[in-house]
């Protein structure tokens, strides 16, 4: 049986070990262009697929209210895995002040990423931040898809339920996301908590006022 093969994609990618994130985070901060620096932070801090983040235009970035976030839709330039993918994807530390650092962005055009947000874009970003990753680890398992596979860890570690998991991540939700939470701001509210918890940030203690649709 040839390598690989009888494999699923995600059984050839793993999360990055610590060491690894570290280091590469810190040459990609270091020496990638601003606009590639805030895809890392972004795909590092929300756990999603590179190609949603490099898709973004500016009207789906909301930094401002009580939840921050992204919408990922499907757009011109993208569509979506499936159907589940179509989320919004709480903004909460790091990945916050990147989103906002974003925003302020010189730009023509409604993409949020003006070099990246184009056809074969989310290629072109892979490309570029592998060469940092393979200056830290040659592991072929170890890939920029693998943030992803380390935000899982992360909500898993932090005892984050499997349906705030699929909420955040995009994965299918067998159909139960509305009827447990209810509309977009419920779901936000709970996967806002969920994420603060996964990577050790305090809870925000909601108001009153949030309880009200």
């Amino acid at each position: 049986v040839a390598k690989g093969q009888g494999q699923k994609a995600s059984e050839k990618r793993d999360p990055l070990p610590s060491a690894v994130l570290t280091k590469t985070r810190a040459r990609v901060l270091a020496n990638a262009a601003p606009e590639l620096a805030l895809i890392w932070r972004l795909v590092e801090g929300t756990g999603c697929r590179l190609a949603e983040v490099t898709g973004l235009m500016v009207e789906d970035v909301a930094t401002d209210g009580d939840f921050p976030h992204i919408r990922i839709e499907p757009n011109a330039l993208r569509t979506l895995k499936t159907t589940s993918s179509r989320r919004r994807v709480p903004l909460v530390g790091d990945a916050l002040e990147a989103a906002q650092e974003a925003l302020k962005l010189a730009r023509e055009g409604v993409m949020l990423f003006p070099t990246y947000g184009r056809k074969r874009g989310s290629d072109a970003a892979s490309a570029a931040l592998m060469k940092h990753l393979r200056q830290v680890s040659a592991d072929e398992k170890h890939v920029i898809h693998s943030l992803r596979h380390n935000m899982k860890d992360r909500l898993i570690l932090a005892e984050v339920s499997s349906l705030d998991q699929d909420l955040i991540l995009g994965h299918a939700l067998g159909g139960v996301g509305d009827r447990v939470y209810g509309g977009d701001r419920a779901k936000l509210r709970q996967t806002t908590k969920a994420m603060r918890k996964a990577l050790g940030l305090p809870a925000v203690e909601a108001d009153g006022s949030e309880d009200q649709p």
